[in-house]
């Protein structure tokens, strides 16, 4: 799992009083198949939801900070993911208990 292990802390505005179940990972970027410009070690792309076990409590103008963590068996990789502010959550999926993706 350390060889590739990633982590990133995520932080943002909330424009709404309370972050609700979850937050919706997305991105906007171009993967290719075409020989000439193949994307390496790009096989698929899956969408994930990350969900909260319990609502965090927001005014309009507090920031959230969300870290998240790219895990790796060497047969399976999972996201865990917590809130670190304005309070700390527990951290979800820890050893891809509810989710995985086979390698």
């Amino acid at each position: 799992m350390e060889k590739d292990f990633q982590s990133a802390p995520k932080r943002f505005w909330q424009t709404i009083r309370r972050l609700r179940r979850g937050k919706r990972g997305s991105i906007q970027a171009v993967y290719s198949i075409k020989p000439a410009t193949h994307s390496k070690g790009m096989f698929s792309w899956f969408p994930i939801l990350f969900p909260l076990k319990q609502p965090i409590p927001l005014s309009r103008t507090d920031d959230v900070t969300v870290r998240f963590w790219r895990c790796n068996n060497g047969k399976k990789v999972w996201y865990e993911w917590a809130v670190t502010e304005p309070s700390c959550s527990a951290i979800h999926n820890p050893a891809g208990r509810s989710y995985t993706i086979g390698l």
